[in-house]
């Protein structure tokens, strides 16, 4: 059974990717004796790294989406107060969660 992925896992495969690719270009430009390596080893690696990096925590900021959000809400019992006749409060528990419960990020 293969598993979907949500915005969050999908953007941190995303920075992870970068990361990689970051590696393997200063890897290369370690490897390759020439005065330009060292321009590729800034431009390719350490800035790809960086942005990388920086995508990853802005990932971890903007969670994992409001799908996630409202399949999560969904999910989840919402207690109401219904009054009864006597004028008490009793708890009602409703397994469903509508659109107006769940408050957009």
């Amino acid at each position: 059974m293969k598993r979907t992925l949500n915005k969050l896992e999908r953007r941190i495969r995303k920075a992870a990717a970068m990361i990689v690719i970051g590696l393997a270009g200063t890897l290369a430009s370690l490897l390759i004796f020439h005065p330009l390596s060292f321009i590729g080893f800034i431009i390719v690696g350490i800035a790809l790294m960086l942005f990388a990096n920086v995508y990853f925590l802005y990932a971890l900021i903007r969670g994992p989406g409001k799908e996630r959000a409202i399949e999560q809400a969904a999910t989840q019992e919402v207690i109401t107060m219904q009054p009864e006749e006597g004028g008490k409060t009793e708890p009602e528990i409703k397994p469903e969660l509508t659109p107006e419960y769940v408050l957009a990020p």
